[in-house]
């Protein structure tokens, strides 16, 4: 079987999408409640000028070290859950051609599944139902 990572780009785009949307609204709400944290401290009357303005250095470097974490978990979850689509999505795909040889009035092989793919019941199941029908014939 060949092997294409994109089989529906509307549908897995999307998926990947709201993959890289919760890792912002993460990377996010935790990086800027962390900088808001310390850049209140910072603000106390607890600490001297010169441990504030540190701290505030401090704060500033941790906004670069969220961005860029923020960076590297989007790019690594766009990859997974691209390839996690791909592992619904490409059953979901032969089936749709499958379904539509039947209904051009072709008798098709029944469908196959990679062995990682998901929906392995279903696709058993659509092969069984279809072997009936095509016996009862």
């Amino acid at each position: 079987m060949r092997r294409r990572l994109i089989v529906h780009p509307a549908y897995q785009f999307r998926f990947m999408l709201s993959f890289v949307m919760g890792i912002l609204f993460i990377v996010g709400v935790l990086g800027g409640m962390g900088v808001y944290g310390i850049r209140e401290l910072a603000r106390e009357n607890l600490l001297s000028p010169d441990q504030q303005a540190l701290l505030l250095k401090k704060s500033e470097d941790l906004i670069f070290l969220v961005l860029a974490a923020g960076a590297v978990l989007i790019s690594l979850f766009s990859f997974i859950s691209l390839y996690l689509s791909f592992r619904v999505v490409g059953p979901l795909y032969r089936v749709e051609i499958w379904l539509e040889r039947i209904l051009e009035g072709f008798t098709p092989k029944p469908v196959k599944v990679r062995k990682r793919d998901e929906l392995h019941s279903l696709v058993e199941l659509l092969n069984r139902i279809f072997q009936k029908l095509h016996r009862e014939e």
